[in-house]
């Protein structure tokens, strides 16, 4: 298939969307639904935000452009978008799109943050959500929606040989407020214990040095363990599988599994994750990852399971025996796009 696919860099950088689509053997064009804040200097960034918009206007006629200069001379079967991008694409040029080509939509983010997208997202010919519970308020709007969850990218293969373990405790992902407060108590527990913990992400911007300064104030025990700076994803999978203990902690407007869920368990990772009301079928917790539903609840499993070792690697194998090669992006993919050639044969 020929597949314009819209998508953020950051979402691509995660996901592999692009990577995956052309290693399934499709034809990709690539269109960046980065938003103009994101992408512009400095300077334009200032201007735009006092008001004056040419740059920011500019910008996104130019990614208009593009989409329709691709339709036409690319003609594909599809767009795909990963969210979507009304930013980038007015409303009329969704519609003028949907005339053209099939429209599927891919969420990779709660529906919940994009309610004010709705008349876009009825321009869909497909739409799937990564939430199952987006099901629901998508219907309620008489939108109707599929559930594909958003596993793991092409990276995380467990090695050959289990690496030695020589971290106690990890920790992948973005600082969000209540990830900070339940880190710094873990990471507080480390130091009480003299536990190996690492937490990697962007945790303050390294520009200024009075943002390591407040943050080791308001953190003091997190910010021995934080290593500021963006991990690549084949460098979190080495990660995981030298970790005894993973942890997932999702944002709070999230009830399902994140992609996270499954990258730490499809390279073999032992995965404790905070309490979800909704789980992939099929999996459970105390079986293939565990959970937990207080910090004293995820403090008093850290010391449990860092001492039973063979229980620890029980829960892990099966984790990896259920998601290894089932809960991957391109399981996603496939199922997306075989749903979109069966709609087009049964059309025709």
């Amino acid at each position: 298939m020929r597949i314009i696919c819209g998508i953020s860099a950051r979402n691509n950088t995660i996901l592999h969307i692009t990577d995956t689509l052309r290693y399934l053997g499709h034809e990709v064009a690539l269109v960046s639904t980065n938003d103009f804040q994101d992408d512009c200097p400095y300077a334009w960034k200032k201007l735009d935000e006092f008001g004056f918009h040419y740059k920011r206007n500019q910008y996104i006629e130019e990614r208009k452009r593009k989409i329709f200069s691709l339709l036409d001379s690319f003609q594909p079967d599809c767009i795909l978008f990963i969210n979507i991008a009304k930013h980038i694409l007015f409303l009329k040029e969704m519609q003028q799109a949907a005339k053209k080509t099939r429209i599927v939509t891919w969420f990779v983010d709660s529906v919940a943050k994009h309610l004010d997208e709705l008349e876009y997202i009825r321009c869909c010919h497909s739409v799937y959500v990564f939430e199952r519970s987006d099901v629901d308020v998508l219907q309620a709007h008489g939108i109707r929606s599929s559930y594909c969850p958003v596993g793991y990218n092409c990276d995380y293969v467990r090695a050959a040989e289990r690496p030695k373990e020589d971290m106690d405790i990890a920790f992948v992902g973005s600082p969000f407020r209540n990830r900070l407060q339940i880190l710094e108590q873990v990471a507080e527990y480390a130091d009480d214990h003299a536990l190996e913990m690492q937490v990697h992400g962007i945790y303050y911007d390294r520009r200024y040095f009075w943002k390591k300064f407040f943050f080791r104030r308001k953190y003091p025990h997190l910010a021995r363990k934080v290593v500021n700076r963006y991990l690549a994803s084949s460098e979190a999978a080495s990660l995981y599988q030298r970790t005894k203990i993973c942890l997932n902690i999702h944002a709070v407007q999230h009830r399902g599994m994140n992609p996270r869920s499954f990258e730490i368990l499809a390279v073999g990772g032992f995965e404790l994750m905070d309490r979800r009301d909704d789980y992939v079928d099929g999996m459970f917790p105390g079986k293939h990852f565990e959970t937990y539903g207080s910090t004293e609840e995820l403090l008093g499993k850290i010391g449990f399971y860092l001492k039973e070792d063979a229980e620890r690697r029980r829960i892990a194998e099966a984790g990896y025996a259920f998601t290894a090669g089932k809960m991957s992006i391109a399981k996603g993919l496939e199922r997306i796009l075989d749903d979109l050639r069966g709609s087009a044969g049964n059309a025709s």
